[in-house]
């Protein structure tokens, strides 16, 4: 009994670091996702600095969501005319 205890003093408070951690990076990438999607809204009907940052980075702050990033490239070659009239 008394190594049990021993093993759970040691590992519950590693345990508490990772899982918190965890929990830190999903917030931060949710937060993340969020801004870019707040900017791209608010500024949907013209440019700014902003909303261009925000569109540059779908790709990195959308990494792990395949769908997204094959709707930003389908947007993307919609944008890139190369004789606009």
């Amino acid at each position: 009994m008394m190594w049990v205890n021993i093993i759970a003093v040691i590992v519950a408070p590693i345990a508490a670091v990772v899982i918190g951690q965890k929990l830190q990076d999903r917030a931060e990438k949710r937060k993340d996702k969020m801004a870019v999607f707040k900017a791209v809204m608010t500024y949907r009907y013209g440019w700014s600095q902003e909303a261009v940052i925000a569109l540059n980075s779908i790709p990195i702050v959308f990494a792990e969501d395949k769908p997204i990033r094959e709707r930003w490239k389908e947007y993307y070659k919609q944008l890139c005319v190369q004789n606009p009239d």
